[in-house]
């Protein structure tokens, strides 16, 4: 999918590759005719023919091969994509596709709080060269030639700072693919000529959409009051009426970007806190090295029945040890059966799908499963007893309805088969396999005896860390059989880490966007003040001379912080609710407008604009009156 093949072979030759027919590997559907329904279909379309028309003519002839084959409940479906850049797993798809565009908004965003600041570091050059600008006009310079001398000044620092962003990129990129564990990946982070197009259009769009209106600011003068100006007594209205109205701007992109972190902080908590179905704590995971060649071969399943017993004594005998189980497929596992299920004397329904997972005895106590009815899978569910099965809440509730499951047949068929059907003897709680937004789902578990699979996953209950048992876990394998291997032994939470991996990095990564937003967004408060303080220092002054304290003084900047702050706020809340709505898909557990976690981001806005505000406001109390009058 995300690799490149290194041979191509007829697909005539799998049963010359391969000791065992594809077709009977569990959770993979085999047709009669021979066909094989894990295979990806490729195809050129006529000229003139759409997608949608492709869908509209393969869909019901796809329908109808399913029908024949007996798979008529309605859960197979036939989607015609796009096949331009290879064949892409929907679950990879969404694992990329939406952090990206998640992380592409923010970085939009702190783009925008960036050229705010921009715009009011113009803006304030351009009140402070208005006497520059009167001489110019006065020597016969037009107002086209003030613009786009201004322009290109704003021109000129924004490629400076694109310029050195590429230099953080170059630098930045392949410490993010080292911290994301991407570094195995076909995928290439060079700086190529693609990135500096769009990195140079990026520059002179911020050049142009964010410097224009202050270079027509300052090159609209009335030329008397231009030439008779200095800095501070030269008022400019508009131009500051658009430096506030940026500063609100920056307010409100901030507070998006915080709450969107917010958000992502809190999904991600709840991520990796969930109910799992089984107690993580003392839980140890191992994976197998399976030989997929032979696993599915009838001389392989005998042998791992032969070889499960031994193996648990031995697991079950090591110190530390509280007890041990075996299992095919289970949570976080890649390996499990996965197709539909039936009961006697009810209709296949398109939802009668799930996960089957084989288990050993003391499965669900090593797990830390609790059951709700019935019993467990235990040492007398041999390969002669008659066939059992222990379902999830859901599954009972899919399968059964209302109905007492305890008792009641099942079928591991699409249509229910009574000369393979299995007796329900226990209910567990809803195990969830995966670390997924996606909800528990289906899972039955069967007596790995009476299963034609082989173990690949061991499940160790104890008190001890994995480094520490690990070597006594294989050497216990290799007294079995020398040929059992082991690739790995974790903790749950070393291996939710690994599956949460993406979210991790998508919450952090905002969550530093949010710290950049918060930062640009207060030298953007102190800039605009600092400039207003100085703008009315004779204002200030003589406000002193009436009587005004130095708290009254601080009172008043404070004051218009405040304003800027209430409908930064008021227009970030409904960004904020807008971009919680787009996150949707990436959230797990909470909903996408949480009205507490947005009011924690105010607070902290707050708090941080106020920090920003108090060296403007202190220096404004603090000002000589005598100098004041003088400007004055």
């Amino acid at each position: 999918m995300l690799f490149a093949a290194g041979v191509w072979l007829p697909l005539s030759m799998q049963s010359r590759l391969m000791t065992v027919d594809l077709k009977e590997a569990p959770g993979t559907a085999a047709k009669d005719d021979g066909e094989l329904s894990f295979l990806d279909v490729m195809a050129r379309l006529r000229p003139g023919v759409s997608m949608r028309q492709a869908q509209a003519v393969l869909g019901p002839h796809y329908r109808r091969l399913v029908t024949r084959d007996g798979d008529d409940n309605g859960a197979a479906t036939l989607r015609v994509v796009p096949g331009g850049h290879g064949i892409v797993l929907p679950e990879l798809r969404t694992i990329i596709e939406r952090p990206l565009w998640a992380l592409q908004g923010a970085v939009a965003l702190l783009l925008l709080i960036a050229c705010c600041n921009l715009a009011n570091l113009l803006i304030a050059r351009a009140a402070a060269r208005t006497h520059e600008m009167g001489v110019r006009m006065a020597l016969g310079a037009g107002r086209a030639r003030l613009v786009r001398q201004l322009l290109t000044e704003s021109l000129l620092l924004t490629a400076l700072g694109a310029a050195l962003a590429l230099l953080l990129a170059a630098w930045l990129g392949p410490l993010l693919l080292r911290w994301a564990d991407l570094n195995e990946l076909p995928m290439d982070t060079s700086l190529n000529w693609e990135v500096f197009a769009f990195n140079a259009a990026v520059c002179a769009a911020a050049a142009v959409v964010f410097g224009l209106a202050p270079a027509l600011a300052g090159s609209r003068l009335d030329l008397r009051s231009a030439l008779q100006a200095n800095r501070r007594s030269y008022t400019g209205l508009p131009r500051q009426s658009l430096g506030r109205a940026l500063v609100v701007a920056q307010m409100a992109i901030c507070l998006t970007v915080l709450s969107g972190a917010a958000l992502l902080g809190r999904s991600l908590w709840n991520m990796l806190h969930q109910d799992f179905g089984f107690r993580q704590e003392g839980l140890l995971l191992a994976s197998m090295k399976m030989d997929w060649a032979t696993a599915f071969s009838e001389e392989s399943g005998k042998r791992f029945a032969v070889l499960a017993p031994l193996v648990l004594e031995k697991l079950n005998a090591l110190p530390g040890v509280q007890s041990a189980a075996l299992s095919f497929g289970g949570p976080f596992s890649s390996d499990g059966a996965h197709g539909a299920f039936s009961v006697a004397g009810r209709q296949p329904r398109p939802e009668d799908h799930g996960s089957a997972v084989a288990v050993s005895p003391r499965y669900f106590e090593t797990m830390g499963i609790p059951f709700l009815a019935g019993r467990a899978i235990t040492a007398a569910d041999s390969a002669q007893a008659p066939g059992v099965a222990v379902v999830g809440e859901t599954a009972a509730r899919v399968l059964f309805g209302s109905a007492r499951p305890l008792g009641r047949y099942l079928s591991l068929s699409a249509h229910y088969q009574a000369s393979e059907a299995l007796q329900v003897v226990g209910v567990v709680r809803d195990v969830r396999l995966s670390a997924s937004n996606e909800p528990a789902g289906m899972v039955i578990f069967l007596p790995l005896a009476q299963q034609p699979f082989y173990f690949s996953s061991i499940a160790l209950r104890t008190n001890a860390r994995a480094g520490m048992l690990a070597p006594a876990v294989r050497q216990a394998l290799a007294t079995v059989d020398p040929k059992l291997t082991m690739t790995s032994i974790r903790p749950v939470a070393e291996i939710l880490d690994d599956l949460t991996s993406t979210p991790q990095m998508l919450a952090w990564l905002i969550a530093i966007f949010g710290g950049l937003a918060l930062l640009l967004a207060s030298a953007g408060i102190y800039g605009v003040l600092a400039y207003e303080v100085e703008r009315r220092t004779p204002e200030i002054s003589i406000r002193m001379a009436l009587g005004a304290t130095r708290s009254q003084v601080m009172g008043l900047v404070m004051n218009q912080l405040g304003r800027w702050l209430a409908l930064g706020a008021l227009i970030g809340a409904v960004a904020a609710a807008a971009a919680s709505t787009a996150m949707r898909s990436l959230l797990f557990g909470i909903t996408p407008w949480d009205s507490s976690l947005v009011a924690a981001a105010v607070v902290l806005l707050a708090l941080v604009a106020s920090a920003a505000a108090f060296l403007p406001a202190r220096r404004a109390a603090r000002l000589n009156l005598l100098d004041g009058l003088r400007q004055q």
